[in-house]
């Protein structure tokens, strides 16, 4: 009924497995089954020492405190990195991936120093020989406030930062994984603006480099937000208020209005002519207000007949003796105002 079937036995000296010393493996022989077949329910587990390939930038001042970003291969969460002999610890630590580390540089003595990345739980740690530089007698700028202190995770946000000891050719990096600000520009030895990059939503630290590797941080200093977060910005808008009606006068061919005067000096003035009830015609001083913000536009709109002191018609015959009335829009600083005034055409 069954067909007798040749096996080989599996014994403790017909398994092998050359291991190296630097690796870590799990084997687990849960049985042997009388068939003579060994059950591994795991296959093994190792655990991958890091590699640091570079470190940038390779220099710092010795009073620590220069954002650097370690590059190489099996970086994991919870990483640490350590400068020198003494093992003197970086901080703000982010392991941005498994091949990027940001950190800020301890304080050191000048000179050419190691530097070493120890991932977490015994899983393993590597050293970069020559590393980092201190550099002596480099003074440190610092950071007393960035303002404002929050924005979109989209960046974009414009910061002006101040402290001491900014240099022309500064850098600026900002957020959890320090990540450069574009159009950098040192104001003065005491304030620099930028523009943030993207970041993360939540609470980033912000650091300023010097062309010399002097390095300030501010812990916590700039916070991401989503666009949801984001509070609309209220602007104040001043009035443009009329002071002074449009004055009209007439010749024996033309009838002329005055821009009269408003609280600011107008960048357009919208002018129209009402003849009896009908609006006759409107001059725009220019085009920089749209023909939908006046409401009582004229059968005919002109460009060219108006500037920001006047605006000039053809009297018509049959006008004399009829009320006209000039109505003029000021617009200036996002502010329209209105005003007007009326007078007989002479007969």
């Amino acid at each position: 009924m069954f067909r007798k079937t040749s096996m080989n036995s599996i014994n403790e000296r017909s398994v092998r497995k050359e291991i190296s010393a630097s690796a870590k493996v799990k084997i687990a022989i849960i049985g042997v089954l009388t068939l003579g077949f060994a059950v591994l329910p795991a296959a093994p587990s190792f655990a991958v020492a890091p590699t640091i390939t570079g470190v940038t930038p390779a220099s710092g001042s010795d009073a620590g405190g220069t954002a650097i970003t370690i590059t190489g291969t099996g970086f994991v969460t919870g990483a640490s990195v350590r400068f020198g002999a003494s093992l003197r610890a970086c901080t703000f630590v982010t392991v941005v991936s498994a091949t990027s580390i940001t950190c800020i540089t301890p304080s050191g003595t000048a000179g050419v120093v190691d530097l070493t990345v120890t991932n977490p739980a015994g899983g393993g740690a590597d050293l970069l020989a020559g590393a980092f530089t201190y550099s002596a007698g480099v003074v440190a700028p610092t950071i007393t406030s960035v303002t404002p202190t929050s924005g979109s995770t989209a960046g974009g946000t414009a910061i002006t930062i101040t402290g001491t000891g900014f240099v022309t050719g500064a850098g600026v990096q900002v957020g959890a994984t320090l990540r450069a600000c574009t159009s950098v520009t040192v104001v003065s030895a005491t304030s620099i603006t930028c523009i943030t990059p993207s970041g993360t939503a939540g609470v980033g630290d912000l650091t300023v480099t010097n062309t010399d590797m002097g390095a300030g941080l501010l812990a916590g200093a700039f916070t991401y937000t989503t666009s949801a977060d984001v509070a609309p910005v209220v602007v104040a808008v001043a009035p443009m208020t009329p002071e002074v009606a449009p004055v009209i006068k007439f010749t024996s061919a033309q009838v002329t209005c005055s821009l009269g005067k408003y609280s600011q000096t107008p960048a357009s003035v919208v002018y129209t002519l009402v003849v009896g009830e009908d609006a006759v015609s409107t001059h725009f001083s220019n085009t920089m207000i749209p023909t939908w913000l006046v409401p009582w536009a004229g059968k005919t709109i002109d460009f060219g007949n108006a500037t920001s002191v006047s605006a000039t018609w053809d009297l018509q015959s049959a006008w004399k003796g009829k009320t006209v009335s000039c109505l003029t829009l000021a617009y200036a600083n996002n502010a329209t105002g209105s005003t007007s005034s009326s007078a007989v055409v002479p007969s």
